[in-house]
């Protein structure tokens, strides 16, 4: 049975609404070749909606209920009730265009209205959100001349983005790292960065320390310096259809994963939850192999 996958989403806020972007995946269609094949996904409009209030966002899904299986999300369902959690977070961490996007790099948002034949009917490079609620603005009044009109509104190419404001919550005290991929800050100055995989050799910052950073334009995920200490005993092992020998997930990124048979040489996590992520995105790319999280005795050397 094919079935739809969320894999990222965003809402972006205005002074007239807000407009839910969602990374919507197909499990029936494909995209890439051999180990780097994963289930294809891209930007949308949820809905078609564009600068609405929450109310009417509530009332688009309430027009969608009657299922306990609408698409899933982190590997699971997402039902009737989920809907409405759904919109509610959304709102509630929604962010404006400008900080989405500096966290992502980019200088300008792809705003796009089309026609039922795939015709470019209005088209504006978004450079913040007053471009962006002018773009609405014409955009919903050709959409009341023409209702066949929908927006289309692109990130990116089908990959998750960074999202700002997710470390804004921790106490600005806490003891963090920078970690980019596999690799560490370890060493800053007005002349570079140096990253190692060596977590001993790590800088340790206060949480307000690190955003600073970023802010600076260091680009690197802040995690809890604990990671430091942590045992990294969580591996994600798998078999390709039931057939052949064990395989070990040794590297794992958005366009897709790469194994290995001996699981000396397997990705170690410094937690199961952080493992079980893995496997669920693993899953999601090539849902027909067998996965589990597997935890060693041994300390990694």
């Amino acid at each position: 049975m094919s079935y739809y996958a969320e894999f990222d989403r965003v809402f972006i806020r205005s002074v007239c609404g807000y407009t839910p972007l969602w990374l919507l995946g197909d499990s029936s269609v494909t995209e890439g070749r051999g180990r780097s094949t994963r289930m294809y996904r891209r930007w949308s409009v949820f809905q078609s909606l564009i600068g609405v209030t929450e109310e009417e966002l509530l009332a688009a899904v309430e027009k969608l209920k009657g299922s306990s299986e609408h698409w899933k999300r982190g590997g699971k369902w997402v039902d009737d009730e989920g809907l409405v959690r759904w919109v509610k977070s959304g709102c509630k961490h929604a962010v404006v265009l400008e900080d989405l996007l500096k966290a992502n790099e980019r200088s300008y948002l792809p705003c796009v209205l089309r026609d039922h034949n795939g015709r470019t009917v209005l088209s504006a490079q978004v450079h913040n959100t007053l471009e962006l609620e002018d773009w609405i603005y014409q955009a919903k009044r050709a959409i009341a001349a023409d209702s066949t009109l929908f927006p289309v509104i692109t990130p990116n190419y089908g990959e998750r983005l960074r999202h700002p404001g997710k470390d804004r919550s921790r106490n600005p005290e806490e003891k963090v790292v920078l970690k980019r991929g596999k690799y560490y800050l370890s060493e800053h100055d007005d002349k570079g960065s140096t990253w190692v995989i060596d977590r001993k050799r790590a800088l340790i910052f206060s949480a307000q320390e690190a955003n600073d950073l970023i802010g600076k334009g260091i680009r690197g995920k802040i995690v809890s310096a604990s990671v430091l200490d942590a045992p990294c005993n969580f591996i994600v092992a798998y078999n390709a259809h039931n057939s052949g020998p064990t395989r070990y997930l040794c590297r794992h990124s958005r366009s897709g994963f790469k194994y290995t048979l001996d699981q000396k040489g397997a990705k170690r996590y410094s937690t199961k939850a952080a493992a079980q992520r893995a496997m669920e995105s693993a899953k999601q790319k090539i849902p027909s192999y067998t996965y589990e999280v597997l935890e060693l005795d041994e300390k990694p050397s």
